[in-house]
C-alpha cells in the first residue's frame, strides 16, 4: 500500500514541475540528463555616435553632385506666396554653387559656398557685384522662405554635435543632439530621426539653448540616386516662430559624380551665366 502511494506521489510531483517549470523537461524531472541549450549570439545595440556618422557618411555618399529644386513657399494657412526654382553644384561636402532661375526678379542670382562660413552672393539688382555674406546675413530668411543661406551649405553632424539614444518611433531611432563647445549654431540643440536601415534623416526639430522648439524639417518620398545615397522627394520646413510657416522643397533633377573641377567653385564661375 505504501509502495503504491509513493509511486503515486512521484507521478503526481513529476507531473506538476512539467506544469509549473516549463524550463525544465519531463526527462530531467524524472532524473534524466538533458541536452543544454544553445545560446543565441549577443547582438551589440548600435550607439547614437555610430549612426549619426553612417548618416553623415551617407549624406556625403558622392564626389559631386547636380540637383534642380523647386522651392514653394506657403503662409499659415496653406496658400502659396512664392516659388521659386534653382539649381545647386556640389563638390564634396563643402564647396556649393546656387545659381536660380526663376522668378524673373531674382533670375540670374547665385550664391557660392567656398568652405565653412564662407559664402558669397551674386546680385543682379546691383550690376552683379559679388559680395562676400556675413554669418548672421547667412541666419536670415532665404528668399522669404522658412530656409536660411546656411541651411544651403552642406553639414557634416558629427563634428558640431554631441548625439545621445532618444529612443525609437515605430521602425525609426531618436537622437537628442548637443552642439559641441567651441562650435555655433542658431540651433544648440537638435532632435532628430533616423531610419537606421538607410541612414536618412525623416524629421529633424531645432531648439534653442532653453528648449524651446523654433522650428521642424520633415523629409520623405525617398529615392536612391547612387549606390550609397538616398535623395528626399520632397523637405517641409516649418517655422514655429512664425505661426507654422511653411517651406516645400521639391526635388525635380538630380545626378551624382558628374566630374566637377574646383575652378567651377570660385567667385569666377559665380560671375558667369
Amino acid at each position: 500500500m505504501k509502495v503504491m502511494q509513493m509511486k503515486r506521489l512521484l507521478a503526481f510531483g513529476t507531473l506538476c514541475v512539467g506544469l509549473l517549470c516549463p524550463t525544465l523537461s519531463f526527462a530531467q524531472a524524472a532524473g534524466v540528463p538533458a541536452a543544454q541549450p544553445t545560446m543565441a549570439p549577443v547582438v551589440q545595440a548600435e550607439t547614437a555616435e555610430s549612426l549619426l556618422q553612417r548618416v553623415d557618411k551617407q549624406n556625403a555618399a558622392f564626389s559631386d553632385a547636380f540637383f534642380h529644386f523647386k522651392m514653394v513657399v506657403k503662409s499659415s494657412a496653406g496658400a502659396t506666396e512664392r516659388e521659386v526654382e534653382f539649381t545647386t553644384k556640389q563638390k564634396g561636402n563643402q564647396k556649393r554653387l546656387v545659381r536660380f532661375l526663376s522668378p524673373g526678379d531674382i533670375k540670374g542670382m547665385g550664391f557660392l559656398l567656398e568652405g565653412p562660413g564662407v559664402m558669397y552672393a551674386k546680385l543682379p539688382a546691383f550690376g552683379n557685384r559679388i559680395r562676400r555674406l556675413g554669418t548672421s546675413q547667412m541666419n536670415q530668411s532665404f528668399m522669404g522662405s522658412d530656409l536660411t543661406s546656411e541651411d544651403m551649405s552642406a553639414i557634416d553632424y558629427g563634428p558640431s554635435y554631441t548625439a545621445k539614444l532618444g529612443g525609437t518611433d515605430g521602425s525609426l531611432t531618436v537622437l537628442e543632439l548637443q552642439l559641441k563647445p567651441g562650435k555655433t549654431s542658431e540651433f544648440p540643440r537638435l532632435k532628430m530621426w533616423v531610419n537606421p536601415d538607410q541612414a536618412t534623416i525623416t524629421k529633424v526639430e531645432y531648439y534653442d539653448a532653453t528648449g524651446k522648439k523654433l522650428r521642424s524639417n520633415l523629409r520623405s518620398d525617398f529615392k536612391k540616386d547612387g549606390e550609397a545615397h538616398w535623395s528626399p522627394g520632397t523637405m517641409t520646413y516649418i517655422d514655429h516662430r512664425r505661426a507654422d510657416h511653411k517651406t516645400d522643397m521639391i526635388l525635380v533633377k538630380s545626378t551624382l559624380n558628374n566630374g566637377y573641377k574646383d575652378d567651377e567653385f570660385t567667385q569666377r564661375a559665380l560671375q558667369q551665366d
